[in-house]
């Protein structure tokens, strides 16, 4: 039979990404593509973390948390990115990583937690509330309404969305080991293609991340997100509802205020006392920090470089299949055109459309 399609197990047909999707969530300014090479800035903003001067009467707009939040996040990208390019040039030139390099990239992220400003200020209030929990934390839960969590302040929208990840950073986590720990109960804002009497138009929809998927055995393809191949979906939630999602249908945008309406409605309409607390952000904040100040060892390394091959080796081999299919498929296209047989050259020309 036919190999199965990336559009079976999105959530959606046809899923088709609009311009809002590319527009970055701090500046509302699309990222150029910087590529992989390890030349020149690795992103767009200046020395100063913002762009030209539609970005900066933007920034200069907001309240100063707000601004000093969006700062920050560049920035944690930014070292993230730059992690990177050191690691791809060490593991060229078969370096080692040393205690040295990891003190210095301690250093770095101290002097990014400086610039944080009155957002660390922020989170260390936060932080003075929890209970000392050195745990990943788990996913909300829908006992949490009817477990004491009644007392507890809900979290704003604003909040929520300092644990909602966009795509591009969960690329850039792809193959870290605590990938699965880290982003269980964070939030990400998925888009779907929806088709009615109306038309077609994107739909995007507040999720929960419940846990990570393999598509190895469970019939889902390998696909690409952004440029890095992989295998992982998402289960996500929505109202008592969980769906698998692969990681190419999430937004690099905020959740919206209508979206997160949405998202509770859909508790709601169950029957289900769920909401996202305070506590519930700050804990996964804790986790999110945990996971950019990780240090890999050696193994992990090596363990990360061993997977980035394994789906390398199965990208080759899916398209050498491809092309002995659409081989035949062309030689069973001549014998029906010299035949006459419309129905059936109809049909393989709809195949040979979807290998290309």
């Amino acid at each position: 039979g036919s190999p199965a399609r990336r559009d079976d197990f999105s959530g959606s047909e046809d899923v088709d990404m609009d311009t809002e999707d590319d527009v970055d969530i701090e500046g509302g300014h699309a990222r150029p593509d910087t590529g992989d090479s390890d030349d020149g800035p690795v992103d767009e903003w200046g020395d100063d973390l913002m762009g030209d001067h539609k970005d900066r009467r933007h920034l200069a707009s907001l309240p100063e948390i707000e601004r000093e939040r969006i700062l920050a996040e560049r920035q944690e990208r930014r070292d993230v990115l730059n992690e990177q390019r050191e690691l791809r040039l060490k593991l060229k030139a078969g370096v080692r990583v040393s205690g040295g390099d990891q003190r210095a990239t301690r250093a770095r992220r101290g002097n990014r937690e400086a610039q944080g400003g009155s957002l660390s200020e922020l989170r260390r209030e936060r932080e003075r509330r929890r209970h000392g929990e050195d745990q990943w934390s788990s996913s909300l839960s829908d006992e949490d309404a009817g477990s004491g969590h009644e007392a507890e302040p809900a979290a704003s929208l604003e909040e929520i969305n300092m644990v909602c990840l966009p795509r591009n950073q969960l690329e850039q986590w792809l193959f870290r080991p605590f990938l699965a720990d880290a982003i269980k109960g964070c939030f990400v804002r998925i888009v779907t293609r929806i088709k009615d009497s109306t038309g077609e138009y994107n739909q995007y929809k507040m999720m929960e991340v419940m846990r990570i998927v393999r598509g190895e055995g469970r019939s889902q393809p390998p696909y690409h997100l952004n440029k890095t191949l992989t295998d992982k979906y998402l289960k996500l939630r929505f109202g008592p509802a969980e769906k698998d999602y692969s990681m190419e249908t999430i937004s690099n945008s905020p959740i919206k205020p209508e979206e997160y309406s949405s998202w509770e409605a859909a508790f709601r309409a169950a029957g289900i006392r769920t909401r996202v607390t305070a506590e519930h952000v700050q804990k996964k904040l804790h986790d999110l920090e945990r996971a950019r100040n990780y240090q890999l060892s050696d193994a992990e390394i090596t363990e990360m470089i061993s997977e980035r091959n394994r789906l390398r080796r199965m990208e080759a081999g899916a398209g050498a299949d491809a092309a002995l299919e659409r081989t035949q498929l062309l030689q069973l296209h001549t014998v029906a055109r010299q035949n006459g047989d419309w129905a059936e050259l109809k049909k393989l020309e709809a195949r040979l459309a979807e290998l290309d």
